[in-house]
């Protein structure tokens, strides 16, 4: 996560009247509300109404200079290039006319006090028809009309506390240790709550295979069902006239087929003519055997009530590359969630992890149904876990999007609302409107604060409060 802190040339250092989150996507920066998300009030003309854009990509954060004027890097008098990306790293400084834009790591953006400019340099709104519309443009929200400037300048600091989610809000980014990665590559994978996009329909397709070199052999599980094709079994019923053929037939089957299973029912066959009678009437038979039985006992089945289809050994091998497969698969995108939203992960220890949580695919199979690996849970404890935690993210995800709810509706509920008021109204020495200012105002702006905030603040009031949700009822179960 960036922190992108705004102050002017003239300002003390360390000293910012503005300061924006830029978890993912871009900030446009420039003097025009209508199109930028930062507005610099310039009364100067030396920015453009779309002056630059700052955008994060991964562990990057790049500028790029749409303006007449320029953009400068740490010197004034080192523009960079204009319509190019350009990297910037922490601390680097983005000088635009009058203004100072620093690029901070989030813990130090959330150790810099950010207090509103200084009447001074504040300027006044125009009384003439011949001056730019640099100043009358509001300030940083698409719904704010002309009455808005005197909103933000009325609020002042105390819509920035309003908009503090709470006290543990900058805590969760200082824990590496809950996403099981460096700090860096934590940061890489978060985004606010209601970011866009949304994941394609696409995105949730099963694996068929453990990787693509195994496809080439896919179809060789197709054979064994050659045994039970109407090709072996269909001169049976005409008994006067194939009699001598069939007699030939099931001496040379077993050889040419390797299929064990068919041995016991032609092994105890007395003769040849009381086999053929008997072989057409139990089809599951190929599939029994002491392996079988031992199936049904830990499917927790009788013989009767599981009749095995001749192909069952097959069949049920590719279940197990399904449930293997699609198990681990969204194991992996409740994982990549989890980083994405900076929930607390489940971490590799000494003892009883899941392989399905912590192998490829394919390892997790041998181990499941192979030798037990030292440090791993058996393959009966390793699914049952899997599905458990599956069914508990699915409630922590509603317990969430509740708290986030909650958590929005409070902060426009009626009582904060005029709590933001009175403590503005205490800051502007008991004076708590001007013109143009009015309860509906200070709504609309509020309103159209938390929907930036929801969309671009990873620590923003929503999102803290899904993350909150998410977890205390995980910690909860």
């Amino acid at each position: 996560m960036w922190t992108l802190l705004l102050a002017r040339t003239s300002d003390a250092p360390g000293s910012f009247f503005d300061r924006r989150q830029l978890d993912s996507g871009q900030i446009k920066v420039g003097r025009s509300a209508k199109t930028c998300d930062l507005v610099l009030p310039d009364d100067q003309g030396f920015v453009s109404r779309e002056h630059c854009t700052i955008s994060a990509v991964g562990l990057d954060i790049f500028v790029v200079d749409q303006s007449t004027n320029g953009v400068a890097l740490n010197r004034p008098d080192a523009r960079i290039a204009p319509n190019v990306p350009v990297a910037v790293r922490p601390n680097d400084r983005l000088l635009i006319g009058d203004f100072v834009i620093t690029v901070a790591t989030q813990a130090e953006g959330a150790a810099a006090t950010v207090a509103p400019p200084p009447a001074a340099a504040l300027p006044i709104p125009p009384s003439g028809p011949g001056q730019g519309d640099s100043w009358f443009d509001p300030p940083a929200d698409p719904i704010w009309d002309g009455r808005s400037s005197a909103v933000h300048d009325f609020l002042g600091p105390a819509i920035n506390e309003f908009l503090a989610p709470s006290s543990s809000a900058f805590d969760v980014p200082e824990q590496p240790s809950d996403f099981g990665f460096a700090d860096p590559i934590g940061q890489a994978f978060s985004r606010p709550i209601m970011a866009d996009p949304l994941p394609s329909p696409g995105d949730f397709a099963i694996p068929e295979d453990w990787a693509s070199p195994v496809r080439k052999e896919a179809p060789v599980p197709a054979l064994p069902p050659a045994p039970i094709s109407p090709a072996d079994w269909g001169p049976l019923p005409p008994p006067s006239i194939l009699d001598p053929f069939d007699l030939s037939v099931p001496l040379h089957q077993p050889s040419a087929t390797p299929s064990l299973e068919d041995d016991p029912p032609f092994a105890a066959a007395p003769s040849p003519a009381s086999s053929r009678a008997a072989m057409p009437a139990p089809l599951p038979q190929p599939a029994s055997g002491p392996d079988w039985n031992a199936f049904l006992e830990g499917a927790g089945l009788s013989e009767d009530e599981l009749q095995l289809a001749p192909d069952a050994m097959r069949r049920l091998g590719v279940l197990y590359r399904q449930v293997v497969l699609g198990l681990w698969d969204i194991i992996q995108h409740r994982a990549a969630f989890k980083d994405e939203f900076r929930v607390e992960r489940t971490q590799l220890s000494m003892g009883r992890n899941n392989p399905l949580k912590h192998l490829p695919p394919l390892d997790a199979a041998k181990i499941l149904l192979g030798q037990p690996l030292p440090g791993f849970m058996d393959s009966e404890d390793a699914v049952r876990t899997a599905f458990e935690d599956i069914a508990k993210h699915q409630l922590a995800m509603l317990a969430g999007v509740q708290q986030a709810l909650v958590a929005v509706f409070d902060r426009l509920s009626p009582k904060e609302i005029e709590k933001l008021i009175e403590k503005a109204s205490g800051e502007k020495k008991g004076l708590p409107f001007r013109r143009g200012i009015d309860r509906w105002s200070v709504y609309q702006t509020v309103f159209e604060a938390l929907r930036r905030d929801a969309t671009s603040n990873a620590n923003g009031v929503m999102s803290v409060a899904f993350r909150e949700g998410y977890e205390k009822f995980l910690k909860s179960t």
